[in-house]
């Protein structure tokens, strides 16, 4: 069987997706940050939408049509925000590290300020 080309193919990308998305764009709202990192977390959203989704309904053999689609939209609720508060602890993580650094460098120097 030959594969879709041109809008066929287009619509097939799209109707793999548009669950994910959906779910993604669900879950935006509820997500603080700047318009930058909310529009970042939309397309890493959907990303881990598509993939976990698809990853679900594969080990768990779900049929395709309308509950496979479920299964996507829940993973772009829940992927969305997931990454969306991944976003909001890196402050905290980019700290932790400096301070890490900090305390190794110091250590390896013993202390002593060059």
């Amino acid at each position: 069987m030959a594969q879709p080309t041109g809008w066929g193919a287009l619509l097939r990308v799209l109707d793999t997706i548009l669950p994910s998305a959906a779910g993604a764009l669900v879950s935006l709202r509820f997500i603080p940050g700047t318009p930058v990192q909310r529009v970042a977390s939309l397309l890493l959203g959907v990303a881990c939408a598509h993939y976990l989704g698809n990853g679900v309904i594969g080990w768990w053999q779900v049929p395709t049509g309308l509950v496979s689609d479920a299964v996507k939209f829940i993973a772009g609720v829940f992927g969305l925000t997931i990454v969306g508060y991944a976003y909001g602890e890196l402050p905290a993580l980019r700290r932790l590290v400096h301070d890490w650094l900090q305390q190794a460098a110091q250590r390896w120097t013993g202390g002593r300020k060059e």
